[in-house]
């Protein structure tokens, strides 16, 4: 199975400037309050921590606290930056979150900064080391697409992490139509679960269904309240998401690739594994 039951996930969706109210520079942003009182069902709001240049987003403090006091999970997505030191990386995130501690970090890897393989592969790594060193209490995820991580990271050293992948759209056949098109909000999302095939979400040729622990299924979501054309929609597994938050910890559930054993005539024993 790539991707479990209903009761084995929780949503999730990412906020920034972007999801301010009305348009331009100065727009004000969004009251986290009113958001969660007419989207229940959402468990953990992402707050994007900084721009890729290294900047604060203008209304991370806001949402990061708003949505805290709301009574909701709160996690940060930060951005790595070939083009400058790790150290001047970590000082941006720093600043950016100012004290705040988050439980969960997402490190966001999918821009090149026209940088090759081998420095976009150093540098993700040191980010992600960075991150644990900073927030030592935290769970730190790359946050990325499978085809650009096959492209521009190079393997052999991401078994020990967790992802979160983003794989959009989702696509469902309308019978009414005749024609497929995308999933936009969760209450249709949710009746497509468990979904189980071997490419959903894409996992390219060096992750493992098993490293995933978060899938972004849209990035054009529809939900009550959203200011903005469109959302972040996500799922996460339920039992890391406990772990991460140190709440009733169930343990994972077992891989479904299988052993079988097969004795031929000659004696010979060969061992095939069934995924």
């Amino acid at each position: 199975m790539s991707w479990p039951k209903l009761n084995e996930i929780v949503k999730a969706t990412d906020w920034s400037w972007w999801q301010n109210y009305g348009a331009g520079q100065d727009h004000r942003p969004a009251d986290p309050a009113e958001f969660v009182e007419k989207n229940p069902e959402i468990d953990i709001y992402w707050i994007r921590g900084i721009w890729p240049s290294g900047k604060i987003d203008q209304h991370f403090q806001h949402y990061y606290d708003g949505f805290s006091n709301a009574g909701k999970k709160v996690a940060v997505y930060l951005w790595p930056n070939p083009t400058k030191s790790i150290q001047q990386t970590a000082d941006n995130w720093l600043f950016a979150l100012d004290g705040r501690e988050p439980t969960v970090i997402g490190i966001d890897a999918e821009l090149t900064w026209y940088k090759p393989p081998n420095i976009l592969t150093t540098n993700i790594r040191k980010s992600l080391d960075k991150a644990c060193e900073l927030f030592p209490k935290a769970k730190v995820v790359p946050y990325t697409r499978a085809s650009w991580w096959d492209r521009y990271i190079l393997p052999g050293w991401e078994s020990v992490w967790n992802f979160w992948l983003a794989h959009y759209p989702y696509m469902v056949y309308d019978l009414a139509s005749g024609k497929w098109r995308m999933v936009y909000n969760f209450t249709e999302m949710d009746k497509c679960l468990p979904i189980d095939n071997s490419f959903t979400p894409f996992l390219g040729k060096t992750l493992q269904i098993e490293q995933v622990i978060g899938w972004q299924f849209s990035d054009k979501g529809k939900l009550a309240g959203c200011p903005t054309k469109s959302l972040d929609l996500n799922y996460f597994k339920l039992w890391w998401i406990n772990k991460a938050w140190e709440e009733s910890e169930p343990e994972p559930p077992p891989s479904t690739n299988k052993i079988i054993r097969v004795i031929i005539p000659s004696g010979v024993e060969v061992v095939v594994e069934r995924v």
